[in-house]
Order: C-alpha cells, then structure tokens, then sequence
C-alpha cells in the first residue's frame, strides 16, 4: 500500500490510499508487452520478404537504368561522331557546334529525339553540303513527317536523294508537292 498527502484549502490535508497488487499489475504489464512484442514480430515476418523483394526489384530497375542510359549516351556519343564525320567530309567541319546547337534546338522545341535528328541531318548535308539549307530541309522534313504521318527518316531520304537528282520519291511522300516543282528538278522552289 502507498500513501499520498495532500494539502487541501487552508492547511486541511487529504490522505490518499492507493492499494495494488503488485504481483498481479506486473504480469499485466508483462502480458502487454509480450502481445506488442509478438505483433511486431508477425508484421516483420509478413513485411520482410515484401521489403526485400520490393529491395531487390528497386535495385533492378536502378541497375537496368543505369546501363541503359550508359548505353544511350554511348550511342548519342557515337551519332555526334558520326555526324561530325559528315560535316568534315563535305568540308563544312567549322560548322560542327553551329550544327549540333540547331539540332539542340530543334529537339527542344519540337520533342524529336535528337538520335533521330542527327541522322536525318547526316543524310540531308551528304546530298546538300551547305548547312543553311540542310537547316532549311530538316525542317521541311519535320513538318513533311508531320503532315504525312511518314517517318522522319523516310522523308530525309526522300529529300536527300531528290537533291541528289531522283526526285521520283517525292511523289510518294504526299506531301502535296506540286507535280511541275517535282518534273523541273529545282529543289529550291519546294515551299
């Protein structure tokens, strides 16, 4: 039994008995414990192979996106090589950064991937060999890719070879080329 004394008012004292079994008080609390312990137990058991499957696939997918953007800048790398390649092949080199600063641009603005410019742009500057028409022409392409639903790579090789002289693909783009611009050849009455 313990006892607590209180000062009541104006100098009265309360005497307050509190009676406990101690024994049985210490084997509820125990039993309480034991239960909470035993539940933690259970949601370990049951959540662990989840958090360790759920561990190992995040670790997966963080693997997988590592070398697959390792494998992107790699091959983004070996198509500014390539293209670079180009422009020193058609002597127009001192263009190079201008070049990869337009394809920048273009893939900001409109959302085309710049491995899918550069290659459309290596094809138009082999047939072209000046950059400002290439510009010219890439852009042509695009709205042409758009309006016909046709690839972009469809459409520069189109234009590429038509600047070559066989201008018999761009009937075939439907873009809506007039037939007379097509016929003459002159690939710089094309709007």
């Amino acid at each position: 039994m313990a006892g607590d004394v209180m000062a009541i008012g104006g100098g009265k004292t309360l005497t307050i008995y509190l009676a406990a079994d101690l024994k049985k008080f210490n084997s509820g609390l125990a039993q309480a414990q034991g239960g909470l312990t035993g539940f933690a137990g259970s949601l370990k058991n049951m959540l662990g192979p989840a958090a360790i499957g759920a561990g190992i696939a995040i670790a997966g997918l963080a693997t997988k996106m590592a070398v697959d953007g390792v494998n992107a800048a790699m091959a983004d790398e070996e198509a500014m090589r390539k293209l670079a390649l180009t422009l020193e092949n058609v002597g127009v080199a001192h263009d190079t950064q201008k070049v990869e600063d337009f394809i920048s641009v273009l893939e900001r603005s409109t959302g085309i991937a710049d491995d899918e410019l550069r290659p459309a742009y290596d094809r138009l500057i082999r047939s072209i060999g000046d950059t400002a028409t290439a510009n010219d022409m890439l852009k042509l392409s695009m709205d042409i890719s758009a309006g016909t639903g046709k690839s972009l790579q469809a459409v520069t090789e189109a234009l590429g070879k038509a600047y070559d002289g066989n201008i018999s693909g761009l009937s075939r783009l439907g873009a809506g080329i007039d037939a007379a611009i097509i016929k003459s050849g002159n690939m710089q009455a094309i709007p």
